[in-house]
């Protein structure tokens, strides 16, 4: 039974410019979110999503707006051309977002290699971008976030400590650099 476990629409935009940014995306098992500033990237197997509903939502967008009434249902079923969903003495169906035009952005390029990991000094981030990020990731026992840095001017990855970076993952990118 798959239930969405964090708040991931948090790191979707709101640009009418980029429309694509206002969904989450599904795609080989994971759901990806971002704003341009913020992305998540998560397995849904964390979500408690069976096989079947992983092929039936990869290529699909689910609206922002309709991400924020899913995380309130206890019960969801993905099928191919709905989503199902149970809450208390509530039953609904919701359709994905067919109208999307435009390509998802290839958040794979962003992400960066652990191998390339190095120590900075000096880098600042949004606080407030921070706490979107942490409110949209599932959190382990230790409800600490894992900052990794790859250069002054790269994208900063944000992990949970003990879930694993290859099922969960944030990126959120600096606001200032230097001293």
């Amino acid at each position: 039974m798959a239930v969405f476990k964090s708040k991931v629409h948090l790191a979707c935009g709101s640009d009418q410019l980029r429309p694509t940014m206002n969904n989450v995306y599904f795609s080989d098992g994971y759901l990806y979110a971002t704003d341009a500033h913020i992305v998540i990237k998560q397995s849904l197997k964390l979500h408690d999503f069976e096989e079947e509903e992983i092929k039936a939502v990869d290529g699909k967008y689910i609206h922002v707006n309709v991400m924020k009434e899913l995380v309130k249902y206890d019960y969801l079923s993905f099928k191919e051309d709905h989503i199902f969903v149970i809450g208390g003495n509530v039953k609904a169906k919701f359709d994905y977002n067919n109208d999307e035009e435009g390509k998802y952005p290839n958040i794979a390029a962003v992400i960066p290699n652990p191998k390339d990991a190095a120590a900075i000094d000096g880098i600042v981030v949004s606080s407030k971008l921070l706490n979107i990020l942490g409110n949209c990731m599932i959190k382990d026992i230790t409800n600490g976030l894992k900052l990794t840095f790859y250069g002054e001017h790269r994208g900063i990855v944000v992990a949970t400590p003990n879930i694993p970076i290859e099922d969960q993952l944030g990126i959120i990118m600096p606001v200032q650099t230097g001293r």
